[in-house]
């Protein structure tokens, strides 16, 4: 036999068979060679389909948010600000009495943007004439108290115009 018929494999085909045969077997048994000898040390990627578990103060604060964009009419919010700070300074920031100041006191401020109303809240002493309705109170910015170690929220504010929560402290965003 000469190799050249048409049984005989040509030296083209049986280098391609021998380099596909030590691929496959390379392959399943995880050693293949590597033109690059550092690239075999590269740990494999393992993909999770199941999402990390979240954090639980986030998640009690992105439901505390939600909660309070639905109850004062603005179901479709679906972020907020979020900032630590001191009580000090969050009422150094926002209207006074929205949070009152205690030194060395800690709080967690959200910020919400939408439409909001807040329905069902108290009227102020009538002023004469007396009036049996006021309206209920709109504003573009909701803004939370809360409370760092109970996760309450303690004191509510809207605004129409914003605050600078930066000036408390490094601000995060919650998404829903």
């Amino acid at each position: 036999m000469d190799g050249h018929g048409p049984t005989a494999p040509s030296r083209v085909g049986c280098r391609a068979a021998i380099l596909i045969a030590s691929l496959l077997v390379a392959g399943c048994s995880g050693t293949a060679a590597s033109p690059h000898p550092a690239a075999s040390s590269v740990p494999t990627v393992v993909v999770s389909t199941t999402p990390p578990a979240a954090d639980p103060t986030t998640m009690a604060l992105t439901k505390l948010a939600k909660d309070a964009a639905s109850n004062n009419g603005e179901p479709d919010v679906s972020t907020a600000q979020v900032v630590r700070t001191t009580r000090q300074a969050a009422a150094a920031l926002g209207d006074h009495g929205f949070i009152p100041p205690d030194p060395g006191g800690q709080v967690i401020v959200l910020g919400l943007t939408g439409s909001f109303v807040i329905r069902h809240h108290s009227c102020p002493a009538p002023v004469p004439p007396r009036t049996d309705h006021c309206p209920d109170p709109t504003g573009r910015f909701l803004y939370l108290g809360v409370d760092p170690t109970t996760l309450e929220s303690y004191s509510l504010r809207l605004r129409n115009d914003p605050l600078d929560l930066s000036e408390l402290g490094p601000v995060e965003t919650l998404r829903w």
